[in-house]
């Protein structure tokens, strides 16, 4: 992706896989919030406009692949506009741009993932229906938490370390850097990243099961 920094210009970095992950954690949490505001009781015009969205979504062909994402896009900018709120659905819309990368990541697997994006999204649907802010909330997480696994195995566990380190295995000292208290310290780095990963979705996803 190409970024604007103020002063100094565009410079050009890989979207790796915890871009994405950010990305989808904080649209999960701005669509949070929109239900929330609203206490669950969606308005029968963004109920209606996410009906026909879906429509449009459930006719695609596997040619027209990354059209899903954009469909997703225009689906769930309806959770965050029908706040009436311009600061949030703001912020939601500079991370418009997330998802379409994350479709690029998952090319491979698109059969899989046009067979169960509708599936996904009419679940959304039913609960904004439902009027349920709980509940809404929960099957957007779902929906997010779900494109994350997918991009999770897509990943080759060389890409993923390189993801999290930002080094190349190519030189001597990078092949002998496991023997340094410099490699055991990043190790053990990584090792934590991986371990508060898996905590924030036993908390998200799990927990809320068992107490229910």
């Amino acid at each position: 992706i190409v970024e604007y920094t103020r002063n100094v210009g565009c410079s050009v970095r890989t979207f790796s896989f915890w871009d994405s992950y950010e990305v989808y954690l904080l649209r999960t949490n701005y669509e949070a919030v929109s239900v929330r505001f609203l206490n669950g009781k969606i308005p029968g015009e963004t109920i209606q406009k996410m009906e026909e969205i879906l429509e449009r979504m459930r006719k695609i062909s596997t040619e027209e692949f990354e059209s899903v994402f954009e469909y997703d896009n225009c689906f769930h900018e309806q959770l965050v506009l029908m706040s009436g709120l311009p600061r949030l659905a703001k912020a939601w819309k500079e991370l418009y741009y997330g998802n379409l990368l994350a479709g690029y990541e998952l090319v491979n697997e698109k059969e899989k993932i046009m067979e169960n994006q509708y599936d996904n999204h009419i679940a959304i649907l039913k609960a904004c229906k439902e009027g349920n802010p709980e509940k809404i909330c929960d099957e957007v997480k779902k929906h997010y938490w779900k494109t994350i696994f997918c991009m999770m195995q897509e990943q080759k566990p060389q890409n993923a370390t390189a993801a999290l380190t930002g080094a190349s295995n190519d030189s001597f000292y990078d092949k002998n850097r496991g023997r340094t208290k410099e490699a055991r310290l990043h190790k053990l780095t990584t090792i934590l990243t991986v371990l508060f990963f898996v905590l924030i979705l036993f908390i998200d996803i799990v927990m809320p099961l068992i107490t229910k």
